[in-house]
């Protein structure tokens, strides 16, 4: 199986045990037990996840290629393993069984290289004795062959030591999670949506934005550490009026001043949006200059207190870029933009001396998040790391030498902090948060917890003719990415437990595990061919992207046969054409191959976060951009330059498309509704509201059969965030 592929000539340990996996064997000491193939498949199934819990589901078809398969044959082969081990179902100190959910394996794993210490050892002893036997007599043998063992083994020995300490070193000089964490104080545990966390310069005062009961829309908290006491910015201001109190604002990105005098924040009505800045002395505020467009609410004060600095979207040449603020003027300075089309500066933040800005910069073509510093000056930007995770936040250590940096949708999600000289890095905590401050008086962290569950609801027209609204799934942890079958009668989705994405079907009433990614692995775009007889489904790692190609009817899977990162594998209506998204020498391509002639060529060559295909169309969005637009693919030659953009804006990713047809999710008065497009026309018809709050994964989030009464789409079920301190000291 394509998750699997540990190579079969890679050993491994267990507690006293040695596997050796190109002879089936399993040795203590001088014991050899011979095992059979599946026995040793599932073992390295288990030692590849060791620690993890996996299903029954899980192993059957990573080992047999099947879910089909009788339980009978894995636990039979658990309990042979548990024999070999002097191990027991009632002792279980090595293969344990988790209560109705399925195997652990206990011992840690140890992988040798493929030269390994037991397996070449076993056969030089054999060579030795047979070399002694030929030339000495039955004492000389014995004691030269124990020397000489006695010797090689030393040496072995020492070798292996001196690698696994000069690994150490080389690995410890890029990640070192040697920092430990002496307190986890929370702050708020009450359910009201919360953002945007920053300290006051002095470490004393919080402030962040919030949703409440008490308000409409959101608004800038200010809490106090020391006495525990929280004050809404508007109550505390003096020049607030009735009238003002009765318009719904949103209130983000507060920051406070150096000084402490001053918070800084963003403050949106139905039509305008403008930069405030309110005075903590006499509890007045004043608007200071209108709000760039922009991709990201950030804002920071220079440490002179003179400027903030915000960034600008240019959709021109759609790219982000930095400007600064006057904080007497209102003025507004351009920094040089950067030079990728579709990316930009993210998050930024002052360095200690006002000379630098640490910003996170994203590339589409690669997919990769860099963190790097812009020159307050100049505006010339370095880099100082580049990563294929997503990087919400950058914030500087009080030295100017080190970067915080926050990442997140991952399984790795966390903070990390990383040297900006030697590139030395080091894991501070493993949190889920999308906000991050750091006081330097203190040395402590705040951020906001994040506790999220998703589920795939279903809305479709009941027979008495009402709208029906349903959540699909009530035991799975997280459910998303619905995909409905051409038959309309099996759903694809992923579901993830414990960080893992696994991929499912629902027939009925009964859910069947399909396929299970590694750690640090995403699942994406599952796809179902025409006929509904294969799948196909996106898989991502750091640096790789793949797609595994499911037929359901042999119950087999292969991996698509491309050799570079591919993801978004589709079918054409009737089958004969697939298209897929490559990346060839950084650049990123839609690619057409006709399944019979063999034949491929580009169809789009633009950055997209998706497309579908659409009789003779091509549909999709671009990167950093809710517009949907279309494009032939009639010309033989080459794809038509002529590109239609048919719906201007939808809600996220969640859109659908199928016999000419765009299914979508539209913003209406007061919820969300699903929508139709019809290509040849262009005409839209509104067809019932659904609640889609749609969940952080930018995947395919709706599945519309053919004539729209039915729809699966993804939805936050619930959600919790926590305000946190987290001391270093």
């Amino acid at each position: 199986m394509e998750n699997n592929k540990v190579p079969q000539t890679l050993n491994f340990t267990l507690g006293n045990f040695t596997i050796l996996t190109s002879r089936n064997l399993i040795t203590d000491g001088g014991a050899e037990t011979s095992i059979t193939p599946k026995m040793l498949a599932v073992l390295i199934e288990l030692a590849k996840h060791q620690g993890q819990t996996l299903s029954k589901a899980h192993l059957l078809f990573a080992v047999w290629g099947t879910v089909h398969t009788s339980d009978m044959v894995l636990s039979r082969a658990i309990s042979d393993l548990r024999k070999v081990f002097s191990d027991s179902a009632r002792k279980q100190s090595f293969i344990e069984t988790v209560s109705k959910q399925g195997y652990r394996l206990k011992k840690e794993v140890t992988w040798l290289n493929s030269t390994s210490i037991t397996e070449p050892q076993i056969e030089i002893e054999k060579q030795t004795a047979t070399q002694i036997d030929s030339v000495t007599t039955c004492d000389e043998k014995s004691g030269k062959k124990h020397a000489k063992i006695k010797r090689l083994t030393i040496f072995i020995t020492c070798s292996l030591i001196l690698c696994i300490l000069l690994y150490k070193q080389t690995f410890t000089s890029k990640s070192d999670s040697s920092i430990t964490v002496a307190k986890v104080t929370q702050i708020t545990s009450n359910e009201d949506p919360k953002r945007y966390i920053r300290f006051s310069s002095d470490g004393k005062y919080l402030a962040y934005s919030a949703n409440s009961s008490k308000t409409k829309g959101s608004k800038i908290h200010i809490h106090s550490l020391k006495n525990d006491e929280t004050h809404i910015l508007d109550e505390m201001n003096a020049n607030a009026t009735t009238t003002n109190a009765n318009i719904v604002t949103y209130q983000v990105a507060p920051t406070f001043s150096h000084d402490g005098n001053q918070i800084a924040y963003k403050r949106y009505t139905k039509s305008s949006c403008h930069i405030m800045v309110f005075n903590l002395n006499n509890f007045s505020q004043r608007e200071l200059s209108d709000c760039p467009s922009s991709k990201t609410e950030a804002l920071d004060w220079s440490s002179d207190d003179k400027n903030l600095v915000s960034t600008v979207f240019n959709p021109m040449k759609n790219t982000e870029s930095l400007i600064f603020i006057n904080v007497i003027s209102g003025n507004i300075e351009v920094l040089p933009s950067s030079q990728d089309k579709a990316s930009g500066y993210f998050w930024p933040r002052f360095s200690p001396d006002n000379q630098k800005i640490a910003v996170v910069y994203f590339r589409p073509n690669n997919n990769s998040w860099t963190i790097g510093q812009v020159d307050a000056q100049s505006g010339e930007f370095s880099e100082v790391l580049t990563v294929n995770e997503e990087v919400s936040q950058v914030i500087w250590d009080e030295t100017g030498e080190f970067i915080y940096y926050l990442v997140v949708n991952s399984p790795d999600e966390g903070i990390r902090k990383i040297h900006i000289s030697t590139k030395h890095i080091q894991t501070i905590a493993n949190i889920r948060s999308g906000s991050l401050d750091f006081d330097i008086v203190n040395r402590q962290f705040v951020f906001i917890k994040r506790e999220r569950k998703s589920n795939i609801w279903q809305s479709h027209n009941n027979q008495q003719g009402e709208i029906t609204t349903t959540a699909t799934f009530e035991h799975f942890p997280q459910t998303h990415s619905p995909s409905l079958s051409p038959t309309k009668n099996t759903l694809a989705f992923i579901s993830t437990a414990s960080g893992i994405d696994s991929l499912w079907l629902k027939k009925r009433n009964a859910n069947t595990l399909l396929f299970q990614g590694s750690t640090n692995e995403k699942m994406s775009e599952p796809t179902w061919s025409p006929n509904g007889k294969e799948l196909l489904v996106t898989v991502l790692q750091k640096g790789e992207s793949r797609i595994m190609q499911f037929d359901l009817e042999l119950n087999n899977v292969k991996r698509f046969p491309r050799k570079n990162n591919v993801k978004m594998g589709k079918w054409s209506n009737d089958g004969t054409m697939m298209y897929w998204y490559e990346e060839t020498d950084g650049h990123w391509s839609v690619i057409e191959k006709d399944i019979n002639t063999g034949s491929t060529r580009v169809i789009l060559d633009h950055p997209i976060s998706r497309f579908e295909i659409v009789s003779s169309n091509i549909l999709y969005q671009k990167i950093g951009s809710l517009a949907v637009h279309l494009r032939s693919l009639t010309d033989e030659n080459k794809p038509s330059v002529n590109e239609q953009k048919i719906i201007s804006q939808i809600s996220s990713y969640g859109w659908d498309a199928h016999h000419n047809r765009v299914y979508y999710i539209s913003e209406a008065a007061k919820s969300q509704m699903l929508s139709s497009m019809e290509l040849a026309t262009g005409e839209s018809t509104a067809l019932y509201p659904i609640s889609a709050n749609q969940s952080v994964n930018s995947s395919r989030h709706l599945s519309v059969n053919k004539d729209g009464s039915n729809a699966f789409y993804t939805r936050i079920h619930k959600e919790q965030k926590s305000i946190v301190l987290l001391n270093l000291q």
